[in-house]
């Protein structure tokens, strides 16, 4: 079994797959999705699906409820749309987001609220070749983009902040369940760390 390292554009990868989500969870706000459930069962029993009542009559369903829930952004990159080859599922909670966000000044939190909102740029990121010829991604250089250079230092930290997971199979189940994020949230588990992880399992 041999380690394999991913591109050092990474990073910008996955910044670009945040891209959109991000725009509409600043314009909209963020998404939610359980993490945990519940099952209340109106009788006091603890049972699940439909049950019986000695007439034969179906008594009441028990409900299935979110017990607690977690707001992201999620994006993934294909294989083909930047230099590493390989597809990523990325997952941005608004906790690691803001808390990156308290890290920077007030001109990059300026310039970053103006990017989200009026920028025209399709990937903050665009494909190149670096000085040796070799593919790389680099700041999207248009004036209208609105990438300045502290508006991708900071989609780099988020990207950086973020949970990363390579797709090895199909996509459904590549992406980490809701479940997986609170749990790696709790152990300190960020993208870089996550990455080593699966790679060496590969």
């Amino acid at each position: 079994m041999t380690e394999r390292v991913l591109h050092p554009s990474w990073p910008r990868a996955a910044a670009n797959a945040l891209w959109k989500p991000l725009r509409h969870a600043h314009l909209y706000g963020w998404p939610t999705a359980p993490t945990d459930w519940i099952v209340r069962d109106p009788t006091g029993n603890p049972r699940t699906g439909l049950h019986s009542t000695a007439s034969g009559v179906p008594g009441p369903v028990p409900r299935v409820e979110p017990l607690e829930e977690l707001e992201r952004v999620r994006g993934v990159i294909e294989a083909n749309d930047w230099p590493g080859g390989v597809t990523l599922a990325i997952r941005l909670t608004r906790e690691a987001h803001d808390a990156e966000l308290r890290k920077v000044g007030t001109q990059t939190r300026y310039e970053y609220s103006r990017a989200l909102r009026k920028s025209n740029a399709v990937v903050p990121f665009i494909s190149t070749t670096n000085r040796h010829g070799s593919p790389a991604l680099r700041r999207n250089p248009e004036i209208n983009a609105l990438i300045t250079p502290l508006v991708a230092a900071l989609l780099e930290k988020l990207a950086q902040a973020a949970f990363v997971e390579v797709v090895t199979g199909t996509l459904e189940e590549a992406l980490l369940t809701e479940r997986d994020i609170r749990r790696a949230e709790r152990d300190g588990m960020r993208a870089n760390e996550a990455i080593a992880i699966i790679l060496r399992a590969l």
